[in-house]
């Protein structure tokens, strides 16, 4: 059935999780033939963590995956080493694993240039993920990073680095990008 709602689905929100990563991909792929030979889209992962009741993003070195099919031996031999089973802890709130675009600059170190985040609804609907995220948005301002941020989330607050009260009424909708550029960080479009 085709959707009665103009633009994103709203009922597509309950599968952001996958929509989201496919998009940043998808993202990714479109603009990459655009970029000049010394800046490359990545798509990378963080992951919000708690220190001292402040949520920080950090990138994982290493990312472990248990798939539903996984081995309940108790040990493993490979190559003449025995490989332990792992001892399993569960953790109440984990935070899920959050995918963001960066192109970066080749000739000086890997700079990121411009990040592109697809917000997600945490970003706009949780205390803490709102928090968060804002520190996140201060954080490449900061570091004079082109910013941009896509927001197909009806629900929620308005997060977007521009100040919702200098947009004009007749172009507040329920979906909006903002780009905010390091060289003009006072014009928001």
């Amino acid at each position: 059935m085709k959707s009665p709602f103009p633009g994103v689905d709203p009922y597509l929100e309950q599968f952001w999780g996958d929509i989201h990563t496919s998009l940043m991909v998808y993202i990714r792929d479109q603009i990459t033939d655009q970029l000049p030979s010394d800046l490359q889209a990545r798509v990378e992962e963080s992951v919000s963590v708690d220190l001292d009741e402040s949520p920080r993003w950090i990138y994982p070195d290493v990312t472990v995956v248990e798939l539903p099919e996984a081995s309940t031996t108790a040990a493993v031999a490979v190559a003449d080493a025995v490989i332990a089973e792992p001892t399993i802890i569960p953790l109440p709130n984990e935070k899920p694993t959050q995918r963001h675009l960066e192109i970066v600059d080749l000739n000086s170190g890997n700079r990121v240039v411009t990040a592109i985040q697809l917000l997600i609804p945490a970003n706009k609907q949780e205390v803490a993920g709102r928090s968060a995220y804002r520190r996140k948005q201060r954080e490449y301002i900061e570091a004079g990073v082109n910013l941009v941020e896509i927001d197909f989330i009806r629900t929620g607050s308005f997060i977007v680095a521009a100040p919702e009260g200098r947009i004009p009424w007749d172009m507040r909708t329920p979906y909006i990008i903002c780009i905010r550029r390091s060289y003009r960080p006072e014009h928001g479009i």
